[in-house]
């Protein structure tokens, strides 16, 4: 069973709007500046140091929506489950390279869980 079936069926529905914030943040962590280069340097190294993982997304599906953190006018078609697998390679990949103390991944978890509430929020107000 997928994790995010588990927790949906634990009752956190906010799963994937939790993983995107955490994705925003640690992005925005590791690559401030949004510069091109440092994305493509960025994947290319994630892609040498997972290459364990099952799924192996293309390179501009892993780069796409790291560029949409700086440009939301950059577009993609990703699928949710793609998204997402992209989303939890990055953010796994920023954590184990920043070696964050427990206080200080507490901390970024924490922002992450309130920045998913607001984005949340922002999504299921009425149009207007």
């Amino acid at each position: 069973m997928r994790l995010e079936q588990i927790l949906d069926e634990r009752n956190w529905p906010g799963f994937p709007a939790y993983l995107g914030a955490l994705f925003l943040l640690a992005v925005t962590r590791r690559l401030g500046s949004g510069d091109r280069g440092d994305i493509i340097r960025f994947v290319a190294d994630v892609r040498a140091k997972e290459s364990r993982w099952s799924y192996d997304p293309s390179v501009a599906d892993m780069e796409t929506p790291i560029r949409r953190v700086f440009d939301p006018a950059v577009e993609f078609s990703l699928d949710p489950q793609a998204l997402g697998a992209i989303e939890t390679l990055v953010v796994y990949r920023i954590l184990v390279d920043e070696e964050l103390s427990d206080e200080n991944l507490d901390a970024l978890l924490n922002e992450a869980e309130t920045l998913a509430e607001v984005l949340q929020a922002e999504a299921d107000a009425p149009a207007g």
